[in-house]
């Protein structure tokens, strides 16, 4: 939050305020990891979704070192811990767990990826 303002940048995002049309893709950026409700997520993607739409999610990986250990993300970020900590996401999410989440949803995973030496990945899912 502190990083947020600092920077000037707005973190409000109100999926009450889409636009009613839908997309033949979406992006979810390091979302599933801050969301508490994932049926609003699974709501909104069905109202804006195309019927053969794509849905690309990005999570960090929670195991990884930049992402697991404070101390790394303090030097490397400049953010305090405090800040970090404040930031932290609702839930811990690995690719296995999003996968499965999205294959509940009926949803198949079509494509696995990850960069940036393992700290995101990518997975790329249809219905």
């Amino acid at each position: 939050k502190e990083y947020i303002q600092k920077k000037n940048y707005n973190s409000s995002v109100f999926y009450k305020d889409l636009p009613q049309k839908k997309w033949s893709c979406v992006l979810l950026v390091n979302v599933l990891e801050y969301v508490k409700n994932t049926d609003v997520v699974f709501d909104n993607l069905s109202s804006h979704l195309t019927l053969d739409g794509s849905v690309v999610v990005v999570i960090a990986n929670p195991w990884h070192p930049f992402i697991k250990f404070n101390s790394i993300r303090v030097l490397i970020s400049k953010r305090s811990v405090s800040d970090i900590n404040r930031s932290e996401p609702a839930f811990k999410i690995g690719s296995k767990e999003a996968t499965d989440l999205f294959m509940k949803n009926s949803f198949k995973l079509v494509e696995k990826k990850y960069g940036l030496d393992y700290l995101n990945t990518y997975l790329k899912f249809k219905r």
